[in-house]
């Protein structure tokens, strides 16, 4: 056992040390603890916080090995894309439309692998259809037809999706922003605006296309199309 004298706690505290071949006296049991010299006993001798340090360096690092391995083993037995993570839609591919929510939500299937599942789910961009499915809301006025002409539209036939460079690719709900082109062509989110199914919407930061998508609303209001003729 060797003390040491700290000058700022003015107090004898015992360490048990490791005792280096200078600076340090070593006390005999039972004799009086002689105090250590401020140079002989210094903080930077003792390296105590050193070894704190290195553990937790030590402990951060096999934490870290861990979550990756975990990672990417999810990601070969499929375990991320069951939780929603993992998934990369990409603006160049095709993806089979599973589930339509209603007219301006709808679910796909984002696996290369069809016989793997990891759904998704995507947001129209640049539009808005009357609200059917949200349990804080009665049905509005046009919603069933906007729901059932996005199902009309859209089941059967896979989409591709591009997304705006000047907006999140995704919504506080984890959905993908995106233009919705179908296999065919058609351009979806301009199809629902033209047949009154909808109506511009912008959220935040303007999209790419919101000047467009406002002047085709603009016409469907002033031919009095769809929810233009049923709810105005």
């Amino acid at each position: 056992m060797l003390y040491c004298y700290w000058p700022h706690r003015q107090a004898i505290w015992p360490y048990r040390l490791m005792v280096r071949t200078t600076g340090f006296q070593s006390v005999n049991r039972g004799s009086t603890p002689r105090r250590a010299t401020r140079k002989s006993c210094s903080k930077s001798s003792i390296n105590l916080p050193n070894f704190k340090k290195t553990t937790y360096i030590r402990v951060a690092c096999v934490v870290l090995i861990v979550v990756m391995t975990v990672v990417l083993v999810g990601n070969s037995f499929g375990w991320a894309s069951a939780f929603g993570y993992g998934v990369i839609v990409k603006s160049d591919t095709y993806y089979p439309v599973t589930y339509v929510v209603d007219g301006d939500t709808f679910k796909i299937n984002a696996s290369q692998d069809e016989a793997t599942q990891k759904i998704v789910t995507i947001r129209v961009l640049g539009i808005n259809t009357p609200e059917t499915v949200d349990p804080r809301k009665s049905v509005e006025c046009y919603g069933p037809e906007a729901s059932q002409a996005g199902r009309d539209v859209l089941n059967g036939h896979k989409v591709k999706l591009t997304f705006s460079p000047n907006r999140e690719l995704k919504d506080k709900y984890d959905r993908y922003l995106a233009y919705v082109y179908r296999d065919d062509g058609l351009f979806y989110n301009e199809y629902m605006l033209k047949n009154g199914f909808a109506k511009e919407y912008t959220f935040g930061t303007p999209y790419s296309m919101q000047s467009e998508f406002r002047g085709i609303e603009k016409e469907a209001r002033g031919a009095k199309v769809g929810l233009w003729s049923a709810c105005h």
